[in-house]
């Protein structure tokens, strides 16, 4: 009868111990997802453009929002923004563009890629391109430009 109590006794330590490790494992599991996965922070920037035939150019100043202004099929446009990273940590910066019309989705750049790292304290310039085929028609599009902030496990 003692035997069968030890061997109780084991299971129960073994099964307390099983429960201990998987919980501690959720847990760290869970920081990890939440501190790497999950943007510290997330910008908007709208923008817009208007293209036009023949060759029309205008420009618009205005710091309201990224304005590519009036360009024409076959030409490029470029602005640039300046993102700095005053954290201690590293951090990997994503860009995802939401557009109106969805032709012109594939009229964007950005340089350097989306996935790039910036290490603390530093800065990193983005080029911005809009590309405009030479085929393209006539349109006036407005959409926004996301930018996400991750905290990076690596580089």
């Amino acid at each position: 009868m003692a035997r069968k109590d030890i061997i109780n006794f084991i299971k129960e330590k073994t099964i307390i111990f099983l429960l201990i490790t998987v919980f501690c494992i959720l847990i760290i599991s869970s920081y990890i997802y939440v501190t790497y996965f999950i943007p510290t922070e997330i910008i908007t920037l709208n923008y817009d453009f208007q293209i036009e035939s023949p060759k029309n150019i205008g420009f618009n100043l205005d710091k309201d929002k990224l304005h590519f202004g009036i360009t024409c099929p076959g030409c490029q446009e470029q602005r640039k923004i300046t993102i700095n990273n005053n954290e201690n940590y590293k951090k990997k910066i994503k860009f995802y563009i939401l557009v109106q019309n969805p032709s012109s989705a594939d009229y964007f750049s950005i340089s350097p890629p989306s996935g790039t790292i910036i290490k603390p304290q530093q800065k990193q310039e983005y080029i911005i391109t809009l590309s405009i085929p030479q085929n393209a028609s006539p349109i006036k599009d407005e959409g926004q430009i996301i930018i996400h902030y991750y905290q990076s496990i690596f580089n």
